[in-house]
């Protein structure tokens, strides 16, 4: 009888072992197929303009999460921009926040295609205005951009896209928006 269970005791810890061989494998494959996350941190230039003399330039960073499996990429950035807004020939200061999420596709080569959605908040003013004064101004935007990088080191954007910003009721307006920069992964 000692025997016998010695055996089945034998048997029952031989086949644990193989089975969690057999977990271990399909997990380590698992883990290769189901992608990885790397944060990114970004700077660049930003322009953004309409035909009715509306036009920003200015810069930008962003800070974000991207998220990858196989091909397919997420980023979610939070982005603060800077610069000089001009309407109607009069020159303000602007600061924006804003939250940007990013769907792509990167292949074995080190371009990367995209689309994103954003929006945000901000403040603007000039020696006329606080920028505390009135309402804050509203951005919304979308558009498509490339990256040339690897998913260890980072490397350059550019996007090309559509900005929409509300800073009074009255004042709503819109146009091109172009931004270039550099992104490292860490």
């Amino acid at each position: 009888m000692k025997k016998i269970i010695s055996l089945l005791c034998a048997a029952f810890l031989t086949v644990c072992m193989v089975q969690a061989q057999a977990q271990e494998k399909d997990k380590a494959q698992d883990d290769s197929e189901s992608g990885w996350s790397r944060f990114a941190l970004g700077a660049g230039f930003t322009y953004a303009g309409s035909p009715d003399s509306h036009n920003f330039y200015g810069g930008h960073l962003d800070f974000g999460v991207t998220l990858y499996r196989k091909t397919l990429f997420v980023q979610n950035r939070l982005m603060l921009r800077a610069g000089g807004l001009i309407i109607d020939d009069v020159d303000f200061s602007m600061f924006t926040i804003s939250e940007k999420i990013l769907i792509g596709r990167a292949d074995e080569i080190p371009a990367a295609f995209y689309i994103y959605l954003e929006g945000g908040a901000g403040i603007y003013g000039n020696e006329d205005k606080g920028f505390f004064e009135d309402s804050p101004a509203y951005t919304f935007g979308f558009g498509g951009g490339f990256s040339l990088d690897d998913r260890e080191r980072g490397g350059i954007y550019f996007e090309l896209g559509y900005l929409g910003q509300k800073l009074k009721p009255k004042t709503p307006f819109g146009g091109v928006i172009v931004q270039a920069g550099y992104r490292i992964f860490f």
